[in-house]
């Protein structure tokens, strides 16, 4: 998972838990952004970059998620549809691709 698809499960979380989430992308250093939900908030590295384990389960820590209802968010909030190239990428119609 990368910091794009972190900050989306992290937003599709708080709307099922009514909890407010803003991202401030000039609140981090370089590439970094801080996510913010409720009175929580984790720094969140580079949008583009893929998110190690430990990393992923400290940022849950900082905003006071838990792991398994967020991993069970998995399944849903990204669904693969489109083809994929000969390196396994998934390749979206515009339509489905985000920012």
């Amino acid at each position: 998972m990368n910091g794009r698809e972190f900050i989306a499960k992290a937003r599709k979380w708080a709307k099922a838990e009514g909890v407010e989430v803003r991202f401030a992308p000039s609140e981090g250093p370089g590439s970094h952004g801080t996510l913010h939900a409720g009175r929580c908030k984790t720094t969140v590295k580079d949008r583009k970059k893929q998110l190690g384990k430990g990393l992923v389960g400290k940022m849950l820590a900082d905003l006071g998620i838990d792991k398994d209802a967020f991993d069970k968010l998995r399944r849903d909030c990204f669904p693969v549809t489109g083809r994929t190239n000969h390196a396994g990428y998934i390749h979206l119609p515009r339509e489905d691709r985000t920012g």
